[in-house]
């Protein structure tokens, strides 16, 4: 029963290494991204200066299994950000500020076109 479960266990992480991962991380991000999809406006709804938004990944893949995403290394300092899901997302700490949006860069997205070339896209928010 053990062995099962651990073949089972197995086998379901392996598949999620080359799931796409938008409809359930990102839902409001349009599966095709293009031009005008970022910056995103993101509104937070706290009273807080300090907030989390949660960023992708390195192993977060959008519209299909041959994308990739390149982290931004600078807010993703290993002591302040928390990424519980083996790199499909993190959390990452804002300062958010009360004269406009604040802007937070998460990384770059690099994805295949119709076409097969590759398209990258800077995955950014303005935090409200």
């Amino acid at each position: 029963m053990e062995l099962i479960l651990e073949e089972r266990l197995l086998i379901a992480f392996q598949s999620s290494q080359k799931e796409v991962h938008r409809q359930d991380l990102f839902p409001y991000i349009t599966e095709d991204i293009n031009n005008k999809t970022f910056p995103f406006n993101l509104t937070a709804t706290t009273n807080s200066d300090m907030i989390l938004v949660k960023c992708p990944d390195s192993r977060y893949r959008h519209k299909n299994d041959g994308e990739t995403f390149g982290r931004k290394y600078k807010i993703f300092n290993p002591q302040s950000i928390f990424s519980p899901n083996a790199s499909l997302f993190a959390w990452v700490p804002l300062l958010k500020t009360k004269s406009g949006p604040t802007h937070l860069f998460c990384g770059q997205i690099v994805l295949i076109t119709p076409e097969g070339s590759l398209d990258r896209k800077e995955w950014t928010f303005n935090v409200m």
